[in-house]
């Protein structure tokens, strides 16, 4: 759903759909269907040039609270993600 953009441009539209979908929900239902989402997703690439004592920590963090999302992380110097 949300993270449906890791698949390329042709999603860009699958994501502004899922956008205006959640719009008008409340904050529950949102959080919901996003949660609904990303367990059908389970996987999230980042791309980051953060320095390697900052970014283990993050990833930590995040996969805490959201066990059912892994993160792959892809780092990066600065030019390449330029």
């Amino acid at each position: 759903m949300v993270f449906a953009a890791r698949r390329g441009a042709e999603s860009l539209a699958g994501v502004d759909d899922a956008l205006k979908g959640i719009h008008n929900l409340s904050t529950a239902q949102r959080r919901s269907t996003l949660e609904e989402g990303a367990r059908k997703e389970a996987e999230i690439i980042w791309y980051t040039s953060m320095g390697l004592p900052d970014f283990p920590k993050i990833v930590g963090a995040f996969e805490k609270t959201f066990p059912y999302v892994k993160i792959r992380t892809n780092r990066l110097s600065q030019s390449s993600l330029m």
